[in-house]
């Protein structure tokens, strides 16, 4: 179950999940194939929105898949080239998240919107065996990490929304630590996908974000 299934259950909500895995901003606010756009289930009766998104953007999941297939001997046959991400990616990407909060905030006056950022599902040092990427993949892909969450940060707080530090607080619970809250290249059966969180880590999602809200 994820955190917002979670987090409603815990403080009694109505919720409309809206979630999908592999969405970018433009999914957001327009259709994805037979999929509605997301901002479709917001509502003038809307009191809480929370969003994750902007990674899918920059091809953060899909760069660090990539850097694993440079490492192996015999690549998948599914396996990616690493995509360098130009400024105006991410230009585009953060002009799209500032109109995901104006088109909730026309949608819904009242409603309080809170961007949670992303897990971290990298060690914060050196590199690890979950993640088993080279040293520099490690590096860049840290980086893009660490602008994913200043850009959701910025975009926050110029349009006037909030930001739950989900990085920040998953910080000590990346694959390879003692308590991971996400998973590594490979995820248990049952436990979520790979590079993405497991259970713990939805359940520390809605803990904190409970927390937060109140």
């Amino acid at each position: 179950m994820n955190y917002p299934n979670l987090l409603a259950a815990r403080l009694k909500l109505s919720l409309v999940d809206a979630t999908c895995s592999g969405a970018t901003t433009e999914h957001v606010l327009g259709p994805w194939k037979e999929v509605p756009a997301q901002i479709e289930s917001v509502t003038a009766e809307t009191r809480l929105v929370t969003i994750t998104i902007g990674g899918n953007d920059v091809n953060f999941v899909g760069n660090i898949f990539a850097a694993a297939c440079e490492q192996a001997t015999t690549p998948d046959a599914r396996c990616q080239k690493w995509r360098d991400i130009g400024e105006d990616v991410w230009k585009a990407d953060e002009e799209r998240m500032r109109r995901i909060v104006r088109e909730v905030r026309q949608r819904a006056p009242e409603a309080r919107v809170v961007f949670v950022d992303y897990i971290t599902v990298l060690p914060p040092k050196g590199t690890c065996t979950s993640v088993a990427i080279s040293a520099e993949r490690m590096k860049q892909s840290r980086a893009a990490a660490k602008r994913l969450a200043k850009l959701t940060a910025r975009v926050a707080h110029e349009e006037g929304a909030e930001v739950f530090r989900f990085s920040a607080m998953s910080k000590s619970h990346a694959p390879c630590s003692a308590d991971p809250w996400s998973n590594g290249l490979t995820a248990p059966s049952g436990d979520g996908i790979p590079i993405h969180p497991n259970r713990a880590g939805h359940a520390a999602a809605a803990e904190g974000l409970a927390r937060f809200l109140d």
